[in-house]
């Protein structure tokens, strides 16, 4: 099995399994154990979207280990398409430097409609059955989700534009 141990006192081991297999990897820091989760490459966007997020959880609850160490604890969990992706991408271009570019990479690279995918269900979201506040916060899930930085009021007219027509009546008058 590939992954790291962080010791107590911070010294870091890098332990590995066999050298064609990439297994999830474990961090244990002290008496924390994470787990990232393994990922194959054969997945559609929603499934790579779901493991991106639990990557995320992860990393987030590591302190104290350089973005190389995450990029190194976050790739050792690939196998099959995504472990093949990885070593080519190591051989013949730089490698990223920090969790955040190899996101972008993964996104562009790997799943290339993942954020098209999230941004074209952004601009035709509607409220539809569900209410106001449960349509706001996948608004706000879905903005995050495609990196949209935008202006209050640009922000207030797509929230607007997709509400249910008499609410968009009452909130206008």
């Amino acid at each position: 099995m590939a992954g790291y141990i962080i010791y107590g006192d911070g010294r870091k081991m890098t332990t590995q399994g066999p050298s064609n297999i990439a297994a999830p990897n474990h961090v244990k820091r002290g008496t924390i154990h994470i787990s990232i989760p393994s990922f194959d490459g054969d997945c559609n966007y929603s499934e790579y979207a779901k493991w991106e997020l639990e990557v995320e959880k992860e990393l987030l609850s590591i302190n104290n280990v350089s973005e190389h160490e995450r990029i190194r604890a976050v790739t050792s969990a690939f196998t099959g398409y995504a472990l093949t992706w990885w070593q080519f991408r190591c051989e013949n271009y730089e490698t990223p430097k920090t969790w955040m570019m190899l996101k972008q990479l993964l996104r562009y690279d790997y799943v290339p409609t993942y954020h098209s995918v999230l941004c074209e269900e952004l601009q035709f979201l509607q409220q539809g059955n569900k209410s106001v506040k449960s349509y706001y916060k996948k608004m706000q899930a879905l903005m995050l989700r495609c990196e949209i930085d935008e202006c209050v009021e640009a922000t207030e007219n797509r929230f607007l534009h997709g509400l249910q027509p008499e609410i968009q009546n009452v909130l206008i008058d």
